[in-house]
């Protein structure tokens, strides 16, 4: 005859199971909780990581001594900015890198640059009487440049009325690189690029000369006649002012926009450039200069929520 269970067993049973149910389920909550955790963390740091890899990208093509901070309306050199300033926007110049680049030529089956970034001296002349001269660039297409930078401006919304704007309204200008490379040949870098209304004392307008390796220059701000202008061998054609911006949201954090597109040689700022959104939930934006060298640091800290958890990610990255 089979034995069934008593009451009390009944109850034994039913309780241990109930705590075996409790420990099984409670794992797997914390099990499921630590997949969720590692799921939002993995996701911060691609977000963390695409977004430290295109402001690399963009500064990797500064003019090294254009770099500035801003807060809008003011600045000073990323070389004095202090921690705990007012200046949070990393401002800079940069090189006009798709005109560079140029384009195929069919005639002679190769990528033409558009400007090669070296001139002949021998060739090359300035008349500091009237600001004014001209550079002979060899393996350069001046004419290629105006074509390139045509189109992209026109895609920004430019609406050039012919390639010919592209020189003679100054959207495209020139800067003498100088004994550093570094772009800057003034005293004071106030004076150099036109940033919030100052003086632009390194930059060329450009007109296409009798060929299309040749170039007519022209100071926008004519120097002092105690500071003279030179013909550099090295140069560099600049298309836009680029900048990063921190811009709080309803949130209470930031998002970090990379702007582009604005002139400060034509008095033109931050207000005034196209906009595009590198990044969301943006804890923190810091950078500075390397005080032994040209490059730059950027910290980037990002945050997320998993379950009521205020996850913050972190990194810093030195670009040279």
């Amino acid at each position: 005859m089979k034995k069934s269970f008593t009451l009390i067993e009944a109850v034994i049973t039913i309780t241990v199971t109930g705590l075996l149910s409790l420990v099984f389920f409670g794992t797997l909550e914390r099990v499921y909780e630590g997949y969720l955790y590692s799921v939002k963390m993995n996701s911060l740091n691609t977000r963390l990581d695409s977004a430290m890899n295109i402001i690399a990208s963009r500064l990797q093509d500064r003019i090294k001594n254009t770099v500035i901070a801003s807060d809008g309306n003011h600045f000073e050199p990323i070389s004095r900015k202090t921690k705990g300033d007012n200046y949070h926007n990393l401002e800079w110049l940069g090189i006009d890198y798709e005109a560079k680049h140029g384009q195929w030529d069919v005639n002679h089956l190769r990528i033409q640059p558009g400007w090669s970034g070296f001139c002949d001296v021998a060739q090359s002349y300035y008349h500091t009487t009237t600001n004014q001269g001209s550079i002979v660039s060899q393996n350069s297409n001046f004419d290629m440049v105006e074509d390139i930078d045509y189109d992209i401006l026109n895609s920004y919304g430019e609406h050039l009325s012919s390639k010919a704007d592209v020189f003679g309204r100054k959207y495209v200008v020139l800067i003498f690189s100088g004994n550093d490379l570094g772009g800057e040949i003034t005293n004071t870098i106030e004076d150099s690029y036109g940033w919030y209304h100052n003086y632009s004392k390194s930059i060329y307008s450009l007109q296409e000369g009798n060929d299309e390796t040749t170039l007519h220059i022209a100071q926008i701000t004519p120097r002092d006649n105690d500071t003279p202008s030179y013909i550099f061998e090295r140069y560099y054609l600049v298309r836009s002012a680029n900048g990063i911006v921190p811009e709080q949201n309803a949130q209470g954090d930031y998002n970090l926009t990379f702007v582009y597109n604005y002139r400060p040689w034509l008095a033109e700022k931050l207000s005034d450039g196209n906009r595009t959104l590198i990044a969301t939930n943006v804890k923190q934006f810091q950078f500075w200069k390397d005080t032994n060298s040209d490059a730059i640091w950027i910290r980037l800290c990002i945050h997320d929520t998993a379950n009521t958890e205020d996850i913050n990610l972190c990194k810093t990255k030195e670009i040279y």
